[in-house]
């Protein structure tokens, strides 16, 4: 049983009685006499999955999107050259700096926006922390980066010269419990910074 482009099964009637399935297929065994099958078909609802407004970057695919009810949609987000994404909204609701997300089985309209940046910024956590710590340098760029860990009073107490950008690492610094700045560099120039905490 093979419903129409945009069609779904809506009931299926096997020597007059109903029959729940799973799948487009039924199957007669051992028959020993005469059967009779219909099948109804209707219509299947569409949703719209809206794209809001985007600066510096754009998600494929373009546009807004129509789509069946109980459908997958996988919508990309492509910042544009030099910028990142910060964050991607889902019906307004912040999920982070994804570049990918799907929407699954959908029974409703949906929207997605993104925002996107030009900065590096350092994302840590815990913080504050007492082993270590996850450290992700947010960047529009793939480079490796240069961190160092001072004090309030600007002495470096922890050093580490090869942290790949948009990956996260687990660092463990070995210094005492207070308040710390994590500094970013690229190439001996400081891109951005972080306010740490040890407890």
């Amino acid at each position: 049983m093979q419903p129409e482009y945009g069609y779904k099964i809506n009931n299926l009637i096997v020597d007059y009685h109903p029959v729940n399935i799973t799948s487009n297929e039924f199957s007669f065994r051992n028959v020993t006499e005469n059967h009779t099958i219909s099948v109804n078909f209707s219509k299947m609802l569409t949703y719209v999955i809206k794209i809001g407004y985007l600066k510096n970057g754009s998600i494929s695919p373009s546009g807004n999107t129509s789509v069946f009810e109980g459908s997958d949609q996988t919508c990309t987000i492509i910042p544009a050259n030099g910028f990142r994404v910060s964050c991607v909204f889902i019906d307004t609701i912040p999920i982070g700096p994804v570049t990918e997300y799907t929407f699954s089985n959908i029974s409703a309209d949906h929207s997605i926006s993104a925002t996107f940046s030009s900065s590096v910024k350092p994302e840590l956590f815990p913080n504050p922390f007492r082993q270590g710590f996850s450290l992700n340098i947010r960047s529009p760029y793939d480079k490796q980066y240069e961190i160092s860990i001072i004090t309030l009073g600007n002495r470096i107490v922890y050093h580490n010269s090869e942290i790949p950008s948009n990956t996260t690492v687990t660092l463990t610094p070995e210094i005492s419990p207070g308040f710390y700045i994590l500094n970013v560099y690229y190439k001996g120039k400081k891109a951005a910074f972080a306010r740490i905490v040890k407890n």
